[in-house]
């Protein structure tokens, strides 16, 4: 019994750093794809996203048993390099490109949403867990 929940209990540390990882990446693209809306209103894209990330990932940590490890110097380094993908994948759409010259630039972003799921998740802060 003990072995089975301790598969369970990893396997939901798994799910609960993979989707985070899913959600919060696709969120920041597809924001900084918007950073004039975000100008508009007053707001720049990158450090709303950068706060939006830190007080979701707090959240989580009220009812997970890990958190992402946003404070590592990888994470928002591999967010970045997904945003430059993302212009050049655009750039490349605009120039009817196909699929082959595409390919290398969707299998950059997905190699780095695997090394953000690799990054080590943490215990929340006491300060989180109310």
């Amino acid at each position: 019994m003990g072995t089975l929940l301790h598969g369970l209990l990893g396997t939901t540390k798994t799910l609960v750093s993979l989707l985070p990882v899913v959600g919060l990446c696709h969120m920041y693209l597809n924001d900084l794809q918007r950073a004039k809306f975000y100008a508009a209103i007053g707001l720049d894209a990158r450090e709303y996203d950068r706060e939006v990330i830190a007080k979701t990932n707090e959240t989580a940590g009220r009812v997970f048993p890990v958190i992402l490890d946003v404070d590592h110097p990888e994470f928002y380094e591999r967010l970045e390099r997904c945003v430059e993908n993302n212009a050049k994948l655009t750039e490349i759409s605009k120039q009817n490109g196909g699929f082959l010259k595409k390919l290398p630039f969707y299998l950059s972003n997905l190699w780095q949403m695997i090394k953000l799921f690799l990054i080590p998740a943490k215990e929340p802060t006491k300060a989180a867990v109310r």
